[in-house]
């Protein structure tokens, strides 16, 4: 089963938080990626939607008033220079992949869409090919195994943990969050 067919058929007091946490935890990977590197190499706007992560994590552990901070910072991303239909030609800092999962991440929230979560999936393969094609392809081959791994394995564990209703209660699973969150570390040990 495909990862759309997998979110689209969780239980309805699952589907719109774990479409949220199948987009979130790539965003997650992207962001401390960007985070570890030498200050030099960072990009300021990048380090403007750290916030909005945690909003977007603390929403799908059921704090509905992180709906605000996410839905500000999406409208004032539509108001801004980085939305904009210019190419080349216009400012790159929301294709930056941290930014642009996080933000398919913030959609989802919004709309509970499974193919923003997809995006935000597909945005995390697309940095490790942005990385290394052409420079090491038996790296970028392992490199995307390794998180088509990840995701494979989140998708496992939100269908896993959406059978238990009374679980989810006002949000996520709280061991599902914090697994999630911590991705390659947790997931080692399972």
């Amino acid at each position: 089963m495909s990862a759309t067919e997998t979110l689209a058929a969780l239980p309805f007091w699952a589907r719109h938080r774990g479409i949220i946490l199948y987009a979130v935890a790539p965003a997650q990977r992207l962001m401390d990626s960007h985070d570890a590197r030498p200050a030099s190499e960072q990009h300021p706007y990048s380090r403007t939607w750290r916030p909005v992560l945690g909003s977007i994590w603390s929403y799908a552990a059921g704090n509905d008033e992180a709906w605000y901070p996410i839905s500000h910072a999406l409208g004032n991303f539509l108001l801004s220079p980085q939305n904009h239909i210019d190419g080349q030609d216009g400012p790159d800092d929301a294709d930056q992949d941290e930014v642009a999962a996080t933000i398919f991440a913030a959609n989802a929230v919004l709309h509970g869409l499974v193919g923003f979560a997809e995006l935000a999936a597909m945005r995390a393969t697309d940095a490790i090919d942005n990385r290394w094609y052409g420079t090491d392809d038996e790296l970028l081959a392992r490199e995307v195994e390794r998180e088509t791994q990840r995701q494979v394995a989140a998708l496992e564990l939100i269908s896993s943990a959406s059978k238990d209703r009374a679980a989810w209660g006002s949000g996520a699973p709280a061991a599902l969050l914090t697994g999630l969150r911590a991705g390659d570390r947790w997931l080692k040990g399972q």
